[in-house]
């Protein structure tokens, strides 16, 4: 078993680098980027994706349509953008972000 190690990230402030040196510290943490598209799910191919997977985003570069604090106007779309659409185990996940918004962002996987 993983030890867990305290971060301290002010103001929830993730950027890649930072992402970089959470996941030296605590072992089974794997991270990367992805850009929205704009328009539909992105698919995020990474290996690393297990069932028991926890994935988590945070921007990192505006492109676009800033979609982060905008919420969805149909029931299926409750909550703000970008969302986790899928995962598949092995191969990676999905997201989906507002229309015309092309930033980038970094996630970590958890287990």
């Amino acid at each position: 078993m993983a030890a867990v190690i305290p971060v301290d990230l002010p103001d929830e402030r993730w950027d890649a680098s930072t992402l970089g040196r959470v996941a030296i510290a605590i072992a089974g943490v794997h991270t990367g980027n992805f850009t929205l598209n704009g328009a539909t799910n992105v698919a995020v191919a990474d290996t690393n994706v297990t069932a028991a997977s926890v994935i988590s985003f945070q921007f990192k570069t505006l492109g676009g349509t800033d979609g982060r604090n905008q919420w969805g106007t149909s029931a299926w779309q409750t909550g703000r953008y970008p969302k986790l659409v899928s995962t598949t185990p092995g191969t990676g996940f999905s997201v989906v972000g507002l229309a015309g918004d092309t930033s980038i962002y970094s996630y970590a996987i958890v287990g």
